[in-house]
């Protein structure tokens, strides 16, 4: 038996008097209880009850804390443990620890007494799930990740009451809603680009996951637009030549697993069409097979600048001279600076107007040669090389091979002022494999060999043998050559 006092301050004794038969009675005795203060009532304030999986979970705050009061975040069932302790300041204050699923309490305990109070409310906090992510994902078909331009993402099966939102590195796509569980798709995708599939449960607090598949979209494989590298030789005697760049580019495309090449000139009805179609689809429309009766053609050619690479029909260099190049075909022409013989780079590109990642840029290496072979060809042979290490003209280098002059074979002799022969190439073709005379000695007349020469001038003979065109013809050329290191 026991008795519950409250409602009394300071100290009070009670006597417990025993008794019987409503006549008799005895004393059991007395106790004297002293009252102290204990913690004002408080309001506890919770983030929310339920979270979502793998989130931050839930905080919970005191509205008003009292002064020289702990409190004290515990567990219902283990209530001697504290998980988060605050320190009144007569402010609202949130625990720092965070609570997942779990029921919990706030004990509050007054310093100056000792006295506590325990909050009436449990905090029950629960935690969703997240929408699974285990299913299936593809396009096209069961474990694909590579998408063609035109495919659906399939996810199968689906979870109920899900919505599946399809991202790019924009945004959302689109959505789709799965509400029986069985396989659902995204409409077709119509651009390229990197996709990712994010889940959204449609029950509070939708919790939302994303599937680990990123899904790469491409078009089609219509192949490449490949432009060559050109090579474009000026003879000595012209100030007007052209040069024609589509001639060397090509389309490559694949085909039911087998590559196929179609050069410039065939481009039209041969160029890739797509073969999802029921009609031909011709991709690259070269302008000389789609004149502009119908404006459909879509290749087009422009120089790079090579002072800032921007594209440009005309470019001009004060040394070398102009290059306009026509858009529709390709054609480079060359005006020469009067004086001007030797090698220059210019780069183009080729660009599909309808197809942005449809390009390609490719060299043109012009030669403008000193020593005429014929009505159309030259060698550069330079009258002067310094061969001192520093990366600039070291070595003796005869241009016009690798311009477009195709050479049986080929020497090169050098000789001292004394007529001495000093130098004499190795091999068929003077400087194959870029053999190059860098200025040493092959003879033991004057020097030993592999010796540096000493600067002076020199006199040599170049003999070549050229097909052209089935038709072999010797040629010998001789002049001087200052050596100066």
């Amino acid at each position: 038996i026991y008795w519950y006092v409250s409602d009394v301050s300071g100290s009070e004794i009670y006597e417990v008097i025993a008794i019987s038969g409503g006549t008799c009675d005895l004393s059991m005795g007395t106790v004297e209880v002293t009252y102290s203060d204990g913690p004002e009532d408080f309001t506890i304030s919770v983030s929310d009850t339920i979270y979502c999986e793998g989130s931050d979970s839930i905080s919970v705050s005191i509205d008003l804390t009292e002064s020289d009061v702990a409190y004290l975040l515990v567990e219902s069932d283990d209530v001697s443990t504290a998980l988060d302790v605050l320190i009144g300041n007569d402010t609202s204050q949130t625990f720092t620890k965070e609570i997942g699923e779990g029921s919990y309490l706030v004990r509050a305990i007054l310093y100056s007494t000792g006295c506590e109070d325990i909050s009436e409310d449990t905090i029950n906090i629960t935690k969703s799930p997240l929408p699974e992510i285990l299913a299936d994902t593809y396009c096209g078909y069961l474990g694909n990740s590579d998408c063609t331009v035109g495919d659906s993402i399939c996810i199968d099966p689906s979870e109920e009451d899900v919505i599946y939102y399809l991202y790019d590195s924009e945004g959302v796509i689109d959505s789709v809603y799965a509400d029986s569980g069985n396989q659902v798709c995204f409409p077709a995708v119509d651009d390229e680009g990197s996709f990712t599939i994010m889940a959204v449960s449609l029950n509070y607090p939708y919790c939302e996951n994303s599937f680990d598949t990123a899904f790469d979209y491409s078009y089609s494989d219509y192949g490449s637009l490949v432009a060559v590298d050109d090579v474009f030789n000026v003879a000595s005697g012209l100030t007007i030549d052209t040069c024609y760049a589509r001639a060397n580019d090509t389309l490559i495309y694949v085909y039911n697993s087998a590559e196929y090449v179609v050069p410039f000139d065939d481009f039209g009805e041969d160029a890739y069409f797509d073969t999802n179609s029921d009609e031909v689809n011709v991709i690259d429309k070269y302008y000389g097979n789609y004149e502009d009766n119908d404006n459909s053609a879509n290749i087009e050619f422009h120089l790079l600048s090579n002072d800032d690479g921007s594209e440009v029909l005309s470019y001009a260099n004060d040394t070398v001279g102009t290059f306009v190049i026509d858009q529709d075909y390709g054609s480079i022409v060359y005006t020469k600076t009067p004086g001007f013989y030797g090698k220059y780079t210019l780069y183009y590109v080729i660009e599909n107007t309808d197809y942005e990642d449809r390009r390609d840029t490719a060299s043109v290496s012009l030669y403008v040669g000193n020593t005429t072979v014929d009505d159309e060809n030259s060698f550069l042979i330079p009258n002067a090389f310094s061969p001192n290490d520093d990366g600039i003209n070291d070595y003796y280098v005869i241009s016009g091979e690798e311009g477009g002059i195709t050479a049986t074979s080929s020497t090169l002799e050098v000789y001292n002022r004394w007529g001495t022969l000093v130098y004499r190439s190795d091999g068929t073709l003077y400087g194959e494999g870029d053999d190059w005379w860098d200025g040493t000695s092959t003879t033991s007349n004057m020097v030993s060999i592999g010796s540096d020469l000493p600067n002076g001038t020199y006199f040599y003979i170049f003999k070549v043998e050229i097909n052209d065109e089935g038709v072999i013809k010797s040629k010998d050329y001789n002049g001087y050559i200052e050596l100066r290191r």
